[in-house]
Formats: structure tokens, C-alpha cells, sequence
């Protein structure tokens, strides 16, 4: 919350949100109407509750939202009114959703107030504003099924489509003609940096800041540098050729000091340690053998990839990735240059089933998980 002194009578605080950087509505925008709208109508502007770069898909995640609902129940809450710019900002959630916390809100005296929807002011507006939080719901699952066509594209012509690409590999760029523009390579600690067609460091971005591409700009995964290389070869190497388990071999990279491919990304803590469930994900992803495959997870709020195509999920927004089942894997086999061959590939699944059966415990057969409990 950001405080702001104002000698207006009606007690009242703004909430504002935008879901990216991309948003039409940046935060400073909404700011400034709804510092105008109070100022014509007579409101004392207290503070501000701000979620930045989240989804108004559900309310879970949204810190500032949440809060703002848990002040307003206070017996001393010092506010009447919540100023939001439109009913989107507020959230693009169901009318169920949205109904659920106005309804809080108003059993404790709290009135919302749109300053940009242009309601009436009577009874009509609880007419209006359930259509107009369906539309804005509505608007995101349109969205949903546009860019699933356009991830389906790009899968299609073997590209990648979007995230950070798997260790050991980088990112090639390319224009729309099929031009080469740069590599990108991601970092433990979160930034990236820019090579050229040698493999020099042209610019490096700092980690929070994105590296802007046009539209017709695709990507394809490229061979990362040559030690990362040599480490996905060692953990397929020492989990056939010498029987460690997932366990051995993140205690074998973390007594060696081996930067996770993590790193501080999502942490500041230099104790950013090798896990089971790291290399467990590096040995079973068919990536490594130069196969491109997507839609192994689903993390879909509204449509998931179904039979090549958008279907609707029933999953609730926010809870988390779902696994897909094999027939709808998009794959595309030889689509980059492997790191490991099909062969070594094999052998670490046959001996990944031969292990499933006796448990997961049974593949940390070496340090402390040979003789732990747990």
C-alpha cells in the first residue's frame, strides 16, 4: 500500500492490476484515473493495494487483492469505498467469484466503485454488472483459445514454444524469413545473455527484464554451452553405467559445487542445491534425444490441447499442472540436435520401470539415502 495525504471526506482506497507488462491499462494509468475520479467526487484517497504482472483469472495469488478483503473485515478498517478502474482490474473471474467478495465487502460496509464502467447509480447496475463481469470472463477465454492456435502453430513447424528451454540447451532466434538473429542463453541467476552466430557475448539481460522480439520472431532449441553438454551426458552415464539414483547423483553435483540450473533464479540463498526431483525430470525428457515434445503437462486455465485441438478443461483456475496423456503429446522427432543418443535414452527408462516397482525411495541407493529412514 502506498500512502497519499488528501483532505476529501469520503474514506476510500484504490486497488489496482495489471496481468503483464503488455497490459493497455499500466498501473501509473489506472492510478491517475482513479486519482481524478476521487478528487471530482469527493473521496479522501487513503491508499492503494497494488498487484502487478498477476492474472485476474482467480483470486488465489493475488497478495494485494486478498489483503484488501481481510482489511475490510477489521473493526477498525479505515476505509468505505474501493476505487478500481473497471470491473477487469477488479478481476476477470466468474460471476460466482466476483460475487462472493463483493458480497464480503459490502456486509462490512465496504462499497466498490468502478470509476470507468459508467453505471447508473441504481438499481439497474445489478443488472449491468454481472453481464459485464460474464464478458470480462468471457474475453479471457476467447484469449485462451487464440493463443492455444498460435502455440499449435509454432509446435507445429517444430519451434519452441515458449518458457526456458531445458538445461543444457540454449534458444536460436529467427526472423520471420527464416534468418538467424541471435542465441539466447539463460542463466542460473535469472538474466540471459545474447550470443552471436560464434557464440560471443553481445548483451546480457538483467534477470526481471525481457528480451523484446516481433511477432514473426520464433525460436528452436540450439545446443547450449559445452559444459552444460557434458553434465547431461554424466547423469545419464552414472545413473546406467554405474546404478546411482536420482538421490546419488544430485549429492555427487552438490558435493562438487555444480551450479543448479536454477541457480538463484527463484532464490537469492547461495544454498541452491541439486534435488532428486531435478534429475529425475532430466533423465525421463525425451528432449535430450533431439525429439521435440510438448503438452506432456497441461497447466490450462480455461482450454487445454486435446486431439490437436483447444477443448475445454474443468480444471479451477490456479490449481496447478495436470498430466496429459500420451496419445496427446505433440512430438517431433529429430527436431534439434540430441545431447544423448536414443540408445542411453532407452537403458535409463528400462532401468527407471525396472526401479518404479520397489518406489521412489529405491533409487537413492548411495550417500545418506542408502541408509535412511525416510
Amino acid at each position: 500500500m502506498n500512502n497519499i495525504g488528501s483532505t476529501h471526506f469520503k474514506p476510500a482506497i484504490g486497488y489496482l492490476r495489471r496481468s503483464t507488462d503488455r497490459q493497455e491499462q499500466s498501473i501509473g494509468d489506472q492510478r491517475r484515473v482513479i486519482e481524478t475520479y476521487a478528487v471530482n467526487n469527493g473521496y479522501d484517497l487513503l491508499n492503494y493495494y497494488t498487484d502487478d504482472a498477476i492474472s485476474g483469472a482467480s483470486s488465489e495469488g493475488r497478495a494485494a487483492f486478498l489483503q484488501l478483503i481481510q482489511d475490510a473485515k477489521q473493526r477498525d478498517c479505515p476505509f468505505q469505498f474501493v476505487l478500481v478502474y473497471d470491473i477487469k482490474r477488479f478481476g476477470r473471474v466468474d460471476n460466482d467469484e466476483a460475487g462472493y467478495y463483493r458480497y464480503q465487502l459490502r456486509r462490512n460496509g465496504v462499497e466498490i466503485i468502478y470509476v470507468s464502467e459508467n453505471f447508473n447509480g441504481d438499481d439497474t447496475d445489478d443488472l449491468l454488472r454481472p453481464v459485464k463481469q460474464w464478458q470480462a470472463r468471457q474475453e479471457l477465454k476467447d484469449l485462451s483459445k487464440v493463443t492455444i492456435r498460435g502455440l499449435l502453430s509454432r509446435a507445429d513447424g517444430g519451434w519452441w514454444v515458449g518458457g526456458i528451454p531445458p538445461y543444457g540447451y540454449d534458444l536460436g532466434y529467427y526472423d520471420g524469413s527464416g534468418q538467424y538473429l541471435c542465441t539466447v542463453r539463460f542463466m542460473g541467476n535469472g538474466s540471459k545473455q545474447v550470443l552471436d552466430r560464434d557464440g560471443n557475448i553481445t548483451r546480457t539481460v538483467p534477470k526481471g527484464e525481457r528480451l523484446q522480439f516481433t511477432k514473426r520472431d520464433k525460436s528452436r532449441l540450439v545446443l547450449g554451452h559445452p559444459d552444460r553438454i557434458k553434465l547431461i551426458k554424466q547423469i545419464f552415464d552414472w545413473y546406467v553405467l554405474e546404478g546411482i539414483g536420482y538421490k546419488g547423483i544430485a549429492d555427487r553435483l552438490n558435493k562438487a559445487g555444480v551450479p543448479t540450473p536454477m541457480g538463484g533464479r527463484r532464490r537469492t540463498s547461495k544454498e541452491a542445491k541439486w534435488c532428486a526431483t531435478t534429475i529425475m525430470s532430466i533423465l525421463q525428457n525425451p528432449v535430450y534425444t533431439g525429439d521435440m515434445v510438448w503438452n506432456r503437462l497441461s497447466f490450462a486455465k480455461f482450454h487445454k490441447i486435446s486431439d490437436g485441438r483447444a477443448v475445454q478443461t474443468r480444471n479451477f483456475p490456479g490449481h496447478g499442472p495436470s498430466r496429459n496423456g500420451q496419445e496427446d503429446w505433440i512430438v517431433h522427432r529429430n527436431n534439434h540436435p540430441a545431447i544423448v543418443t536414443r540408445l542411453r535414452f532407452d537403458q535409463v527408462q528400462k532401468r527407471r520401470e525396472a526401479t518404479a516397482k520397489f518406489g521412489y525411495a529405491n533409487t537413492h541407493n548411495v550417500g545418506r539415502g542408502a541408509s535412511s529412514p525416510y
